[in-house]
Protein backbone atom coordinates (compact mmCIF):
# COMPACT_ATOMS: atom_id res chain seq x y z
CA UNK A 1 0.00 0.00 0.00
CA UNK A 2 1.23 3.47 -0.85
CA UNK A 3 1.37 6.31 1.67
CA UNK A 4 0.05 8.61 -1.05
CA UNK A 5 -3.04 6.68 -2.04
CA UNK A 6 -3.73 3.66 -4.16
CA UNK A 7 -1.28 2.52 -6.79
CA UNK A 8 -2.53 1.75 -10.28
CA UNK A 9 -2.01 -1.95 -9.59
CA UNK A 10 -4.00 -1.82 -6.34
CA UNK A 11 -6.80 0.18 -7.96
CA UNK A 12 -7.43 -2.60 -10.48
CA UNK A 13 -9.24 -4.41 -7.61
CA UNK A 14 -12.08 -1.83 -7.71
CA UNK A 15 -11.73 -0.16 -11.11
CA UNK A 16 -15.06 -0.07 -12.91
CA UNK A 17 -17.14 -1.08 -9.90
CA UNK A 18 -20.54 0.56 -9.62
CA UNK A 19 -22.85 0.25 -6.65
CA UNK A 20 -26.13 1.61 -5.32
CA UNK A 21 -26.67 2.12 -1.64
CA UNK A 22 -29.21 3.66 0.71
CA UNK A 23 -28.47 5.45 3.96
CA UNK A 24 -30.62 5.02 7.06
CA UNK A 25 -32.28 8.33 6.22
CA UNK A 26 -33.66 6.71 3.05
CA UNK A 27 -31.33 8.60 0.70
CA UNK A 28 -30.22 6.46 -2.26
CA UNK A 29 -26.95 7.05 -4.09
CA UNK A 30 -25.09 5.39 -6.96
CA UNK A 31 -21.29 5.45 -7.20
CA UNK A 32 -18.96 4.43 -10.02
CA UNK A 33 -15.20 4.11 -9.54
CA UNK A 34 -14.27 5.15 -13.06
CA UNK A 35 -10.50 5.56 -12.78
CA UNK A 36 -7.63 6.10 -10.37
CA UNK A 37 -8.46 9.83 -10.33
CA UNK A 38 -12.22 10.00 -10.94
CA UNK A 39 -15.47 8.83 -9.39
CA UNK A 40 -18.92 9.49 -10.84
CA UNK A 41 -22.13 9.52 -8.81
CA UNK A 42 -25.87 10.10 -8.95
CA UNK A 43 -28.18 10.88 -6.04
CA UNK A 44 -31.51 9.11 -6.57
CA UNK A 45 -33.43 10.21 -3.46
CA UNK A 46 -33.16 12.58 -0.52
CA UNK A 47 -32.74 16.36 -0.40
CA UNK A 48 -29.97 16.26 -3.03
CA UNK A 49 -31.90 13.98 -5.43
CA UNK A 50 -31.13 14.75 -9.05
CA UNK A 51 -27.49 15.68 -8.48
CA UNK A 52 -25.16 13.92 -10.91
CA UNK A 53 -21.48 14.68 -10.67
CA UNK A 54 -17.92 13.51 -11.09
CA UNK A 55 -15.06 14.28 -8.73
CA UNK A 56 -11.30 14.06 -8.46
CA UNK A 57 -11.14 11.03 -6.18
CA UNK A 58 -8.46 10.02 -3.71
CA UNK A 59 -8.50 6.26 -3.14
CA UNK A 60 -6.79 4.35 -0.36
CA UNK A 61 -6.75 0.60 0.00
CA UNK A 62 -7.40 -0.24 3.66
CA UNK A 63 -7.09 -3.98 3.03
CA UNK A 64 -8.36 -6.42 0.39
CA UNK A 65 -11.86 -5.36 -0.64
CA UNK A 66 -11.99 -2.47 1.85
CA UNK A 67 -11.37 0.96 0.36
CA UNK A 68 -11.59 4.61 1.27
CA UNK A 69 -12.63 7.16 -1.35
CA UNK A 70 -12.44 10.87 -0.51
CA UNK A 71 -13.02 14.09 -2.43
CA UNK A 72 -13.60 17.84 -2.18
CA UNK A 73 -16.60 19.16 -4.08
CA UNK A 74 -16.84 22.49 -5.85
CA UNK A 75 -19.53 23.41 -3.29
CA UNK A 76 -16.80 23.16 -0.63
CA UNK A 77 -18.25 19.96 0.80
CA UNK A 78 -15.77 17.28 1.88
CA UNK A 79 -16.79 13.62 1.58
CA UNK A 80 -14.96 10.50 2.70
CA UNK A 81 -16.39 7.02 2.49
CA UNK A 82 -15.12 3.60 3.50
CA UNK A 83 -16.48 0.79 1.33
CA UNK A 84 -16.35 -2.86 2.37
CA UNK A 85 -17.06 -4.84 -0.79
CA UNK A 86 -17.19 -8.17 1.07
CA UNK A 87 -19.80 -6.96 3.57
CA UNK A 88 -21.33 -4.58 0.98
CA UNK A 89 -21.38 -1.71 3.47
CA UNK A 90 -20.46 1.96 3.27
CA UNK A 91 -19.52 4.30 6.11
CA UNK A 92 -19.55 7.95 5.05
CA UNK A 93 -18.45 11.22 6.60
CA UNK A 94 -19.61 14.44 4.94
CA UNK A 95 -18.80 18.01 5.93
CA UNK A 96 -21.36 20.04 3.99
CA UNK A 97 -20.82 23.75 3.59
CA UNK A 98 -23.69 25.81 4.93
CA UNK A 99 -24.70 26.81 1.39
CA UNK A 100 -24.74 23.24 0.08
CA UNK A 101 -26.76 21.96 3.04
CA UNK A 102 -29.24 24.86 3.21
CA UNK A 103 -29.85 25.08 -0.56
CA UNK A 104 -29.72 21.51 -1.94
CA UNK A 105 -31.84 22.48 -4.97
CA UNK A 106 -29.04 24.82 -6.09
CA UNK A 107 -26.53 21.94 -6.01
CA UNK A 108 -28.20 20.24 -8.98
CA UNK A 109 -26.97 20.60 -12.52
CA UNK A 110 -23.94 19.55 -14.51
CA UNK A 111 -20.35 20.52 -13.76
CA UNK A 112 -19.55 21.16 -17.42
CA UNK A 113 -22.27 23.86 -17.51
CA UNK A 114 -20.52 27.13 -16.51
CA UNK A 115 -23.67 28.56 -14.84
CA UNK A 116 -24.09 25.48 -12.66
CA UNK A 117 -20.41 25.47 -11.72
CA UNK A 118 -20.52 29.17 -10.76
CA UNK A 119 -23.64 28.59 -8.63
CA UNK A 120 -21.98 25.62 -6.88
CA UNK A 121 -18.85 27.61 -6.12
CA UNK A 122 -21.03 30.38 -4.64
CA UNK A 123 -22.59 27.81 -2.28
CA UNK A 124 -19.11 27.22 -0.86
CA UNK A 125 -18.93 30.88 0.21
CA UNK A 126 -22.09 30.82 2.36
CA UNK A 127 -21.86 30.59 6.12
CA UNK A 128 -19.93 32.60 8.65
CA UNK A 129 -16.67 30.67 8.12
CA UNK A 130 -15.27 27.27 7.09
CA UNK A 131 -16.35 25.78 10.42
CA UNK A 132 -20.02 26.63 9.70
CA UNK A 133 -20.85 23.20 8.30
CA UNK A 134 -23.38 20.42 8.63
CA UNK A 135 -21.49 17.27 9.61
CA UNK A 136 -23.00 13.95 8.65
CA UNK A 137 -21.90 10.44 9.58
CA UNK A 138 -23.96 7.73 7.87
CA UNK A 139 -24.01 4.00 7.28
CA UNK A 140 -25.42 2.33 4.18
CA UNK A 141 -25.90 -1.15 2.78
CA UNK A 142 -25.41 -1.81 -0.93
CA UNK A 143 -28.50 -2.80 -2.84
CA UNK A 144 -26.59 -3.41 -6.07
CA UNK A 145 -22.96 -4.16 -6.92
CA UNK A 146 -21.94 -4.47 -10.55
CA UNK A 147 -19.35 -3.21 -13.03
CA UNK A 148 -19.48 -0.57 -15.75
CA UNK A 149 -20.87 2.93 -15.78
CA UNK A 150 -24.48 1.93 -16.40
CA UNK A 151 -26.44 5.04 -17.34
CA UNK A 152 -24.11 7.41 -15.49
CA UNK A 153 -22.55 10.03 -17.77
CA UNK A 154 -19.36 9.25 -19.63
CA UNK A 155 -16.61 11.62 -18.56
CA UNK A 156 -13.03 12.35 -19.54
CA UNK A 157 -10.33 12.19 -16.87
CA UNK A 158 -8.81 15.39 -18.26
CA UNK A 159 -11.93 17.45 -17.46
CA UNK A 160 -11.46 19.91 -14.62
CA UNK A 161 -13.24 19.13 -11.40
CA UNK A 162 -12.87 22.41 -9.53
Amino acid sequence: MSDEGATREEFKQIEGKRFKYTYGLGWTYEMYFRSLTRCVYRIHSGPLAGRVNFQHAHYQKVRDNVWQCSWLEETGTVVSMVIDFDQQTIHTFGAFTRGHWDHPDQARGWKRNPEDMARWKALAQEGKDQADRHLMVEYAKMSELTTGQGDLPDIDDTWETM
